[in-house]
C-alpha cells in the first residue's frame, strides 16, 4: 500500500489496478487450499487487502472508475470472509477495517452507485 500511494515511484493504469485487485481475493483464500492460518496471519492478509484498496480510491480513484467490477468483486469477497469470520478469530478488528474502507467510497458514490447493489 506504500508504493501505491508513491505516485512518482510508480504511476498505474487503470488496467494495472484492475488486474491488481482481481488478484487480491485469492490471498484471502488461502486457508481454504489446505494451509492453516492462524488469526494474526488471517487479520493481515485481510488488513493489508483493506489498505491496498484504501490507498488506490485515495491515489487512483479516477483509473478505479473505469473498473468498477473488480473492486466491487474484491469488497464482496471482503465481505463474504468477514461474514464466515468467528469473534474468537477476529471479527471486531476485520470489521472496523472494512467499515474504513466502505467509508472512503462514500465521496465517489454518483460514480459507483449502481455497482453498491451487490454488496446490499
Amino acid at each position: 500500500a506504500a508504493l501505491i500511494s508513491r505516485k512518482e515511484l510508480l504511476l498505474l493504469s487503470g488496467r494495472e489496478i484492475a488486474m491488481i485487485l482481481c488478484e487480491m481475493s485469492q490471498f484471502l483464500f488461502i486457508g481454504g487450499r489446505g494451509k492453516e492460518l492462524d488469526a494474526s496471519d488471517d487479520f493481515i492478509i485481510f488488513k493489508s487487502c483493506c489498505s491496498v484498496i484504501s490507498a488506490m480510491v485515495a491515489h487512483y480513484p479516477k483509473q478505479l472508475y473505469g473498473c468498477p467490477p473488480p473492486l466491487f468483486n474484491l469488497l464482496l469477497v471482503l465481505l463474504t470472509h468477514l461474514l464466515n469470520t468467528t469473534p474468537k478469530t477476529g471479527l471486531v478488528p476485520k470489521a472496523l477495517e472494512y467499515a474504513r474502507v466502505c467509508e472512503l467510497l462514500v465521496p465517489h458514490k454518483d460514480v459507483f452507485r449502481k455497482h453498491v447493489v451487490g454488496l446490499v
